[in-house]
Order: structure tokens, then sequence, then C-alpha cells
């Protein structure tokens, strides 16, 4: 193992987004007994062989799942173009000629 710190056990929460579900519906599935959790403390947490087994794969480190966490939050939507400073041309059609019979 490198020198990275091995992560044993995630939050309900992180542990939802992990499996991309959301926080409520995590909760219910703990509530139900579907999703095998531990208790440290006053703390329900999901341990790594639980997700391991749930997501097929090993579960991100620390930082990768900040940078998870980031990468999800990141706007979608492309940023708009340039304008030019002109108005828009004209169609020719006046709103006026649209409801006139």
């Amino acid at each position: 193992m490198s020198g990275r710190s091995l992560r044993l056990v995630y939050t309900v929460t992180e542990a939802a987004e992990l499996l991309g579900l959301g926080r409520s519906t995590a909760y219910e599935l703990v509530a139900r007994g579907e999703l095998e959790t531990v208790r440290l403390g006053s703390r329900v947490m999901v341990t790594r062989p639980t997700l391991t087994a749930l997501l097929g794969f090993e579960p991100p480190l620390p930082g990768e799942l900040d940078a998870l966490r980031a990468s999800l939050t990141r706007p979608i939507r492309p940023e708009p173009a340039p304008t030019t400073g002109r108005r828009p041309r004209s169609t020719g059609t006046s709103q006026a000629s649209l409801f006139s019979a």
C-alpha cells in the first residue's frame, strides 16, 4: 500500500453518494437492514467491505472522494457565447401582425 491512508468506514451520506443514491434513500435502506452499517458511538457508518461488495470495486480514498464530489457539483451548462454588441436581426414579422386577422 502506498503512503495514502485507507478509509475503513464512510458516513451514510458518503455511501449514498458513492452508490448514486439520495441521502434519505440510503437512510431508508439502513432502517430496513438492506445497507449494512456499524455504530461508532452515536454515528452510523458503512464499512469499506460493504461498499466494495455493493459497488463491485474498491471505494475511493478520502481525497478521491472529495474530487468525486467536486466533479458532481460542477455546472453542466456550457459558457455563454460572447456577444458582438449588435442587436439580433429582425425576421420582418412584427408582433402586431401576428395577432391581426
